[in-house]
């Protein structure tokens, strides 16, 4: 069985009930053998399984929290550098970091949690790219950073802005969490659950989750088509102008 079950790294644990037995991995993969163990073999089998903790509930975490308090605390260090680039350049890193080590740690990339893990990641490198584009092609952006560079100056030394960094770290700490949580889950398998394979039951609890994953997605999407929309319109037209058309005439605000 332990051969046979596939699992990526060492068994974790397992459990067993009747014939049926369960195996989990340290990263949380699960394999279960149903009715697989003839009576006279069940005995010798729990025997041979019983140096591994029995699992009964999902008792770690797909990455350490420490891990991830790691990965939000780190890129936000920038503020110390400039204060605008602890909520910028910043916040896409800590945010696209945690999503990588989520991605790492999974045995599919097609998964529920996979996708949920890779929303983040792809909004993560998206933001940076556009951050950096803002920064070298207009003007306006760069004077805009140097003024609040300056204002932080005005009020004291670097390390006065230390509140501040461990804030918006906690704040991408907490972005993090929900990817971690749902890769985490053990009960609805979403590690191993194709995204797009979806149940005949309208609203199961999978069909449930891939809906708000998907609204995940739909929120970044719109975010990206809003940013390259007014980029391009005050690009042609000019910085003053006021982008009214494409997505604008219907929404103010996309990002939001």
């Amino acid at each position: 069985l332990l051969t046979s079950s596939c699992l990526v790294n060492n068994v974790k644990g397992f459990s067993i009930n009747n014939n049926n037995i369960r195996l989990v991995a340290r990263n949380h993969n699960i394999k279960e053998f149903n009715n697989v163990l003839p009576a006279e073999n069940r005995r010798s089998t729990t025997t041979a399984l019983s140096s591994l903790p029995v699992v009964t509930t999902a008792s770690s975490t797909i990455i350490p929290l420490s891990t991830a308090a790691i990965a939000s605390l780190v890129p936000s260090l920038l503020g110390y550098y400039k204060t605008e680039y602890g909520v910028s350049y910043a916040y896409g890193t800590a945010v696209a970091s945690i999503a990588w080590l989520v991605l790492q740690r999974l045995p599919s990339y097609g998964s529920i949690a996979a996708i949920h893990a890779a929303s983040l990641l792809v909004y993560g490198i998206r933001l940076n790219l556009f951050l950096l584009y803002r920064e070298l092609f207009l003007p306006k952006f760069r004077k805009f950073r140097e003024k609040i560079e300056d204002k932080s100056k005005s009020k004291g030394k670097r390390m006065s802005r230390t509140p501040f960094i461990l804030g918006v770290a906690m704040l991408y700490f907490c972005l993090g969490i929900p990817i971690i949580t749902t890769a985490s889950s053990s009960s609805l398998s979403l590690t191993t659950i194709p995204f797009w394979s979806i149940d005949t039951v309208l609203l199961s609890k999978l069909n449930i989750v891939r809906f708000l994953i998907g609204t995940t997605w739909f929120g970044f999407v719109l975010a990206m088509i809003g940013d390259t929309t007014k980029s391009y319109m005050k690009a042609k037209e000019g910085e003053d102008h006021l982008v009214t058309g494409g997505i604008f005439c219907f929404l103010r605000h996309p990002n939001y």
